[in-house]
């Protein structure tokens, strides 16, 4: 004998509804609380003299060409100069061949 009831779920369309609605909730409460959190923590770290010390001291030390990040961005600065200089020395070889083809 088939079931005297038959379960029907709401239609697609609720369903989407209410799950999207729900979603974006919670996603602007997770906004809403990291923005609180960092407009009220941004002053007590920056007037922490301690920790501006320690975090200026460790990228000192990072950024020290003796330390491997060092290195490595001295060498990006490095390669991007010689880059920029090559560039500039093909640009103006091109432009001299083609004066050197328009002149004769």
């Amino acid at each position: 004998m088939p079931p005297r009831f038959e379960v029907v779920s709401e239609p697609l369309e609720d369903r989407l509804q209410k799950s999207l609605t729900s979603q974006l909730q919670s996603t602007l409460t997770t906004f809403h609380s990291a923005a609180s959190f960092v407009t009220n923590n941004t002053n007590n770290i920056l007037s922490d003299h301690e920790f501006v010390a320690r975090v200026s001291g460790t990228a000192v030390t990072l950024l020290s060409p003796r330390s491997l990040p060092g290195c490595f961005f001295a060498l990006a600065i490095v390669v991007r100069i010689v880059r920029a200089f090559m560039i500039s020395r093909m640009a103006h070889k091109a432009v001299a061949k083609q004066n050197e083809a328009k002149s004769l």
